[in-house]
């Protein structure tokens, strides 16, 4: 399966060793549009980001999370599109998590 995460383009980085990465790389793998692994990726490079700025995991954010995240990129000068691609690509990967698992609760962020 390591293999398989090479196939993600753009910056989010497949790390064996973060179940965060890992997973979001998992999930950019059900996208068969290079263009869309590649956009979805940096979105969800930026909410990892965000995560270890705010001191707690991605699996571990509550909805506070991603509205102090939605805050800061708006204070940022991000588009009003941005802020929302963003917040949908994040909402898509906990809806992909809950399908396996219920602990992860984000559901619906936009």
């Amino acid at each position: 399966m390591a293999g398989d995460l090479e196939l993600v383009p753009g910056p989010l980085p497949a790390v064996d060793d973060d179940p965060g990465r890992r997973l979001a790389a998992a999930w950019l793998l059900g996208y068969a549009s290079p263009a869309t692994r590649r956009a979805y990726a940096a979105d969800m490079t930026a909410w990892l980001g965000f995560c270890d700025i705010a001191g707690t995991g991605p699996l571990a954010a509550r909805r506070v999370h991603v509205d102090a995240w939605a805050r800061a990129m708006q204070s940022a000068g991000a588009a009003p599109r941005t802020v929302a691609r963003r917040l949908a690509a994040v909402s898509s990967w906990y809806q992909y998590l809950a399908r396996d698992e219920d602990r992860y609760r984000i559901l619906s962020v936009t």
